[in-house]
């Protein structure tokens, strides 16, 4: 997968792993991606130790996948968990 870094962001998939493993307000997220729970219209998922989010609109019109953030780099980003 290719990156394409951000202004202002000097965070790399490296760290981003790291943050996302140390910070415990992620816990939740980490062990439903770990038991594949598939209830409801969002999904957790881990891929290349990176967690993520899949959301399923109303109707299945299509799924958007996003990064899971930590609450303290939020600031910037139209979503968050």
């Amino acid at each position: 997968m290719k990156v394409t870094p951000l202004p202002g962001i000097d965070t790399g998939p490296e760290q981003v792993v790291e943050q996302q493993k140390t910070d415990q307000t992620l816990k939740r997220y980490w062990e439903l991606a770990e038991n594949l729970v598939e209830n409801g219209k969002a999904q957790f998922f881990i891929k290349n130790e990176i967690l993520y989010r899949k959301y399923t609109g109303k109707h299945d019109e299509g799924s958007i996948i996003q990064l899971v953030v930590l609450e303290s780099e939020t600031e910037g980003c139209t979503i968050g968990i």
